[in-house]
Parts: structure tokens; sequence; C-alpha cells
């Protein structure tokens, strides 16, 4: 029985390893004066430069991963409302991913600025733009923090015209944008002076290696004091040896996805992911979806089975060979069920019981008839067990 993944918004799985073999040959340490190292931090910078172009970044920072990106966001964050008397909160949606809000909560104990949990009628609903105005002029923010695409839901925030709101007020912006890759582009024409704006990617969820993130960030937005001490490379932000592989791994892959991206909503993704939600209803299940939100990403599709304990269905469907999330990877073991799922306005029982499945650009029609096919069978199956 051909094994079904169906849980690509928790971990892409890494297909670099040939190219990153290639990239192991290069020997040297960027930072070093000989020829060796000296031709290693000119391929670095270059490689740099490429990912700069192809996110519409001003600059960027190379990290771990999306925890070490929304916490490094956070922290100039934070840093920003200091270097500025007129602004003394911070904000945040109620359905951030918990490294940025808990990140946020952590790091600004000491700031002594006031943090805000935004609800969604502040992003969504006849007459958001002017209640989040309000809001940020009202509670004086001076750093607001929105995901691009939820991770459990795959609900699409407008974030392309909160950054306008923010950027007129003066509101230094950061989206984690982990699941919506090449999906935003708050800065299309490389202004230097369009720099209020930070963006978080996590290159596991594209077939990096896990372990590899950028945080784009705006030139000289502020200072702060850098984690890891001594060293001074990535403009102070991150000290330490300039991992030149990662940033030829997610170039590469950036390379790869965007591509392959755009070769697939050509062939109809959305196609797929509605017989999929058709599939569903069919067999006693609920799509969870927010009722003043009409765009969501293709890619996740959040759900529960009415009959049956969401541990049950995952576990099910787990001994017949498909693989798909009960929630969200992050958030496991949570037994007060989803915090995200309840700001939709569902019940906790149906918060304890959601389902996610998710799709990769990488997979191919027949790939897909496959899965669907498989899901069927193990869906009637359980409906025959009620």
């Amino acid at each position: 029985m051909e094994q079904v993944y169906l849980d690509y918004a928790a971990t892409h799985p890494c297909f670099t390893r040939e190219f990153l073999k290639m990239c192991y040959k290069d020997t040297g340490n960027p930072s070093s004066t000989h020829e060796l190292g000296l031709a290693l931090k000119r391929k670095y910078d270059y490689t740099i430069e490429c990912l700069k172009k192809t996110l519409f970044a001003n600059d960027i920072t190379i990290t771990s991963g999306a925890t070490e990106s929304n916490n490094l966001a956070a922290r100039i964050g934070i840093e920003y409302c200091l270097e500025r008397p007129h602004t003394n909160g911070i904000a945040y949606s109620s359905i951030e991913h918990p490294s940025i809000s808990k990140a946020i909560e952590g790091h600004s104990k000491n700031a002594f600025l006031w943090t805000y949990e935004l609800g969604l009628r502040y992003f969504f609903g006849k007459g958001w733009e002017e209640r989040l105005r309000n809001m940020l002029k009202d509670a004086s923010i001076g750093f607001l923090s929105v995901m691009t695409v939820n991770n459990e839901t795959g609900i699409r925030f407008p974030v392309e015209k909160i950054y306008k709101i923010c950027r007129e007020l003066g509101v230094l912006f950061h989206t984690d944008a982990s699941q919506s890759w090449l999906q935003l582009k708050l800065n299309p024409n490389y202004d230097k002076d369009n720099n209020l704006y930070m963006i978080t990617y996590s290159g596991h969820k594209i077939g990096a290696s896990i372990g590899s993130g950028i945080l784009v960030n705006g030139q000289n937005l502020c200072r702060v004091a850098p984690c890891l001490l001594y060293g001074g490379e990535q403009q102070e932000l991150r000290s330490g040896t300039l991992n030149y592989s990662t940033a030829r791994e997610l170039d590469y892959v950036i390379f790869n996805y965007k591509l392959r991206k755009q070769y697939h909503f050509s062939n109809g993704v959305r196609g797929y992911k509605k017989a999929f939600i058709d599939l569903i209803k069919q067999y006693s299940g609920e799509i969870i979806t927010y009722k003043e939100c009409y765009n969501y990403s293709p890619y996740i599709l959040s759900f529960y089975l009415k009959n049956f304990t969401g541990e049950f269905v995952q576990k099910f469907m787990s001994k017949n060979g498909i693989y798909i999330s009960a929630g969200s990877a992050c958030s496991r073991g949570n037994a007060k069920g989803s915090k995200t799922i309840k700001e939709l306005g569902y019940t906790e029982r149906v918060s304890k019981n959601v389902l996610r499945i998710s799709f990769s650009p990488y997979m191919t029609k027949e790939e897909f008839a496959y899965t669907y096919k498989r899901f069927k069978e193990v869906l009637i199956e359980l409906n025959e067990l009620s």
C-alpha cells in the first residue's frame, strides 16, 4: 500500500540533498581573508542578492527557521517602539502562531509597552480598515504583526492593505509568511524608503532542510543587541559563521518552488481542493471557515467529522497509510483545543477535533487522483463504522 502524505503545511519532504552535496564541495569560511574564503564570500553575497531580488526585499537575514525569525522580528519591533517616544504599544492578531505571540509577550515584559491581541474584526468584515486605523492611532501602536496565511485554517489576511495602513501611520509591520511563500509583494519596486515591514519565511515548508529560514527586514530600521555576541555577521543581527550552504539551498528551493507554483496554479489546485471539500461534506464532514473571510490558501483545508473525534480519525487514517494533521503540529498536546478555531466562533468540542490536510505544489495530477481515491476509500470505511 502506497503511503499518502497530506501534511505539507507541517513539513514538506526535503528534496535538496543532492544539491547540498555540491554546496559542501565549496571549501572555506566566507569570513576568511585568503582566496578560498574570499571566493566563497563572493558566492554568498551573490546568493543573498538573488534572494533579495526574488523576495522583493531591501535586506534579509538567514536564520534557523520561522521561530528564530519571529523572535528576531519581535525584538526589532519592540526596539523600534522604544526609539520612538510617541509609541507605547505593540499588537498582533488573535490567531497568530505562538512563535510570534509568545515572543512578543516574552520580549516586551521589561520594555514597559502595552500589548494588544486584536480580534478578527480588525482585519475582516465591513469597515475593518477604519477600525484598524483607529485602533492603531488611539492606542499609539508602533509595531503590528499579522500572519499572511493561518497555518491551521488557510485563512488569508489582507496583509497588503494592512501594511498600507501601517505605513501611513508609521507603524512597523511584520507578517509570518511561512505558509504563503511568494504570495505577497509589500515592496514590488524595491523602494529603499519602503522599509517599514518584516517578513518571516521557513525553508522546510517548501522542501528545504529543517533549520533554515529567512527574515526579510527593512534596511536600517533600528539596532538590536544580537542574541549571540561577537562576530557582527549579517548586519550584526545574527553573529556566527555565514551559512553559505543554507543560503544557496534556499535560493535553489525558492527558484524551483516559484516555477512549480506558477505551473500548478495553471493546472487547477483550487479545483483539487474543491473536490476534497465536496468529498468531506458528502461523508458527514464540516469545513472550517470564517464567515467574514473570502480568501483562503488553496493548499490548506481544515475540517472535522461529526461522528468521530479528531484523534480517532487521525489514527485510523494513519493505519491505512494516510497521514493528516490533528490541528497544527506546533500545538500538539494542547488538551484545551485550538485557540484559533475558537476565535472563529466554533465550540470547544470542535476545536479539540479539528483536522487538517495540506497539499504541495509538487503534487502531480496523477498523485492528486490517487490521493483522492485513497482518501475516499478510508472515508467510506469510517462512515460504515458510524
